[in-house]
């Protein structure tokens, strides 16, 4: 088996084609004098693969962990202004370079993406598998997920309406929030940057960029800003958009956005905006958004008025199924509890039986000598009985004597 370094993934020996891309094996993936060569091996575990994208600052590759046998992306700290690549991978610094500040920036890229390694819970947000220094600089493993960016939902010819822009809008604000959450930001908020997740609910966002030179406050608000342009892209069809011409989309009556939702978007491109957390900004857009495309005529309010009261007959359906079940539980709790009960009773005695069994001597002894009682007092009983008859006997004889003497006649 070997492998296509343009896509990592595994294939036969003798195939020329990659199945997987259509990349013609036979061919050098391309690469520029200050990239690493694809098919090195960072680590001793991560084989490199093409350049995915290049910034002023770091450079992202498709890569190969060769332990678990996953492809990921590999992030690599390259500061242009710093350092030159000496050969395949080994980074040299430029002339006149103070080592120092280099490296008080690089710690400042690991500890970007180990705090972003620390959010592996959060679904909406990329993994990062691991942060580690190699080569005179730093590398990130971030996960890679091989779906449809948000770039799909961008057609000149076609853009979306407003409400599915404005859906999607609200799916993207609620990945980058969770970074915001955590004193984070993205630093790199475009429509390449959200990948669509298992279910329609799902985007996750990725491609992280750490603004090393900002503060954290001013790239979140470079985040902010960033979004709204990306709702423009999406509702425009264009891939680049001016901030004026996204401000003017907003204000456009053609939009259908209330008053509210227009005000919430406008106040993300402001510094003032940072005063209120990007979850508020969120949970006030999203909720007067339902208000989209509603009219308040007699139609509307009849149709909520029915929708009430079947939510009414629902909700009191559902407590009488609520009752029913505690009922159930219940009785099925009395139920498993009386067996229990008696056990518990029955362990009781026989583990006293066995604590104590000098009891059960004193019990038995006891009961020997009310035994041995019983028996003497019937004995006794016994032999007084004889006598008593015998008693009688002679009582009767005598009784015969004194009546035949009373009877014998007298001189």
């Amino acid at each position: 088996m070997k492998m296509c370094l343009n896509c990592m993934e595994e294939i036969g020996d003798f195939q020329d084609i990659c199945p997987f891309c259509k990349y013609d094996i036979q061919k050098d993936v391309p690469s520029e004098s200050n990239e690493i060569k694809p098919g090195e091996i960072l680590n001793n575990r991560y084989v490199v693969g093409k350049v995915l994208d290049r910034k002023k600052s770091q450079i992202r590759y498709i890569g190969k962990d060769a332990q678990l046998q996953r492809i990921v992306q590999i992030v690599e700290y390259f500061p242009e202004d710093y350092l030159q690549r000496d050969g395949s991978a080994k980074l040299i610094f430029k002339s006149g370079v103070d080592g120092n500040t280099y490296k008080n920036k690089m710690k400042s890229f690991y500890d970007y993406y180990n705090q972003i390694m620390l959010l592996y819970k959060e679904r909406e947000v990329s993994d990062i598998y691991s942060c580690f220094y190699h080569n005179n600089t730093c590398y990130a493993i971030e996960q890679y997920i091989k779906s449809n960016t948000y770039e799909s939902s961008i057609n000149e010819n076609k853009p979306l309406e407003i409400v599915a822009a404005l859906d999607l809008f609200g799916k993207a604000m609620r990945s980058v929030a969770k970074l915001h959450h955590e004193g984070i930001y993205h630093g790199n908020v475009k429509a390449s940057s959200f990948i669509f997740g298992a279910t329609a609910d799902d985007v996750i966002v990725k491609d992280f960029y750490p603004r090393i030179n900002l503060q954290v406050g001013e790239a979140q608000l470079e985040d902010r800003r960033s979004l709204v342009n990306l709702f423009g892209c999406m509702a425009l069809g264009q891939t680049d958009v001016m901030e004026i011409d996204v401000k003017n989309l907003i204000n456009s009556d053609k939009t259908v956005l209330s008053n509210k939702i227009k005000q919430e978007m406008l106040s993300m491109y402001e510094r003032e905006s940072l005063d209120k957390s990007l979850d508020m900004i969120f949970r006030d857009i999203f909720d007067d958004s339902r208000t989209i495309n509603q009219k308040p005529d007699s139609k509307t309010k009849k149709t909520a008025a029915k929708s009430s009261r079947l939510l009414k007959r629902k909700t009191d359906s559902n407590d009488s199924k609520n009752t029913l079940k505690k009922t159930l539980v219940i009785a099925l709790a009395v139920l498993i509890a009386l067996p229990v009960m008696g056990a518990t009773g029955y362990f009781i005695i026989t583990r006293k039986s066995k604590l104590f069994p000098k009891e059960n001597v004193v019990e038995s002894s006891s009961q020997e000598s009310n035994t041995k009682e019983s028996s003497t007092e019937k004995s006794s009983t016994n032999a007084t009985e004889p006598s008593t008859t015998e008693a009688q006997e002679a009582s009767t004889v005598t009784q015969g004597k004194t009546k035949a003497t009373d009877s014998t006649p007298k001189k």
